[in-house]
Order: structure tokens, then C-alpha cells, then sequence
């Protein structure tokens, strides 16, 4: 419920920094913070989702590591 309410808040920042970005001149010093503020919005979607990705991965590794009676091993004998 909280992370939904985060990703509907920074979308719509997000959003409006990039309407706001056609109109502004790339000369001036309100480019330059409007567009790192984009991509600091846009580099917190993606450390969420790279962490979500990382932590399932771990999981699954861990259970493996836990119970090998379960894991399957590969036989990578090219003999």
C-alpha cells in the first residue's frame, strides 16, 4: 500500500518534470536540476525493481543451498 502510494507520488512528478523540461531553455540552470531531479526519480524506479529481482534470485539460491535434496545438479560433462 505505501510503495503504491510512492510510485503514484514520483510518476507524477516525474511526469510533470518531463512536460516541464520542453519549455525550458537547456542555457539555463533550471534545466540542468529538472532533468537530474528526472533521473534521480527515474534511478529510484529502477533500484526497486533491480532489488526485487536480486532478492528473488536469493531466495531461490538460499532454498537450493538449504535443501539439496531438491536442487537438481546439472551434468556439464561434455565427455
Amino acid at each position: 500500500m505505501g510503495w503504491a502510494i510512492l510510485v503514484r507520488d514520483l510518476t507524477l512528478y516525474r511526469d510533470g518534470i518531463a512536460k516541464k523540461l520542453a519549455y525550458l531553455s537547456p542555457k539555463k540552470p533550471e534545466f540542468d536540476e529538472a532533468r537530474i531531479m528526472f533521473l534521480a526519480v527515474d534511478k529510484l524506479f529502477d533500484m526497486v525493481e533491480d532489488y526485487q529481482e536480486n532478492r528473488d534470485r536469493a531466495i531461490e539460491l538460499l532454498n537450493k543451498m538449504d535443501n539439496p535434496d531438491l536442487a537438481v545438479t546439472m551434468d556439464i560433462d561434455t565427455e
